[in-house]
């Protein structure tokens, strides 16, 4: 059995990895979109099962309830965005997506959760655009929580993904969140009734998060259906049982 963390059109193996994988009894996908993806790099047919990452709400909800270190400043507004700071993540857009808020008149700062190795190029182009005061990369935390919860917007425009694992728990905060439209999302946000999904283009994106800003009813029906998140512990579990019941069969 295999379990399919990432998506393997964007991260070629040897080819005896996809052997390995053709001869699997049952490959486990983390997402749909990561199993039609491994099928598309196979180019044959092989079991597979769906079983979901596992967000514990709960735990996420308790961790959010520890201090966090960076106080919110009165009448500024606070965007997030966590992950590994490379190409991968997109973070790199942040800053021009920064600066066609502020055309817009927003007043807001910008906290970057993460290490990578864009974090240097993407310090010297927020210190070109004279974004400094704005856009903090402030490193890795080994408990992001606290901040994610103190947003009002969390903003993810990853280029690619097998599963949104900040999505994840950010919805589980109850938090109004702004994305790229790639497939995955799509399993985890529901567009217009717990966030925004729209093309990683930055006056696109710029524009819905300055919807959620300037919006306080749109944000609050977005927080209070993302605490309606569906993929629990439960569903989860009973996702894994089905695929062992279906190993079984297999055996």
């Amino acid at each position: 059995m295999a379990w399919i963390h990432f998506l393997y059109s964007n991260w070629a193996q040897e080819n005896f990895v996809y052997d390995a994988l053709k001869n699997m009894d049952m490959c486990v996908p983390v997402s749909l979109e990561a199993g039609k993806d491994l099928e598309k790099i196979l180019r044959v047919e092989v079991k597979w099962h769906l079983v979901h990452n596992i967000t514990d709400a709960q735990r996420c909800l308790e961790r959010a309830d520890e201090v966090f270190e960076i106080p919110r400043k009165n009448g500024i507004w606070r965007i997030v965005s966590v992950g590994r700071v490379t190409p991968q993540k997109n973070f790199d857009i942040i800053p021009k997506v920064a600066q066609y808020l502020i055309e817009k008149g927003l007043k807001f700062e910008w906290l970057i959760i993460g290490d990578g190795e864009e974090k240097e190029s993407i310090e010297k182009d927020i210190e070109s655009k004279g974004l400094s005061t704005i856009i903090h990369l402030i490193g890795n935390r080994s408990n992001p929580m606290p901040l994610v919860k103190s947003a009002d917007v969390v903003f993810i425009p990853s280029r690619n993904e097998s599963w949104g694992m900040v999505v994840s728990e950010a919805l589980c905060l109850g938090k109004a969140i702004v994305t790229s439209d790639i497939p995955v999302f799509k399993e985890q946000v529901i567009e217009g009734y717990n966030g925004l999904m729209r093309p990683a283009v930055p006056n696109i994106m710029a524009e819905a998060i300055s919807m959620l800003l300037t919006d306080g009813s749109l944000r609050y029906r977005f927080e209070k259906n993302a605490a309606n998140y569906p993929f629990t512990k439960e569903t989860i579990v009973t996702e894994f049982n089905t695929m062992i019941n279906d190993l079984l069969d297999i055996n």
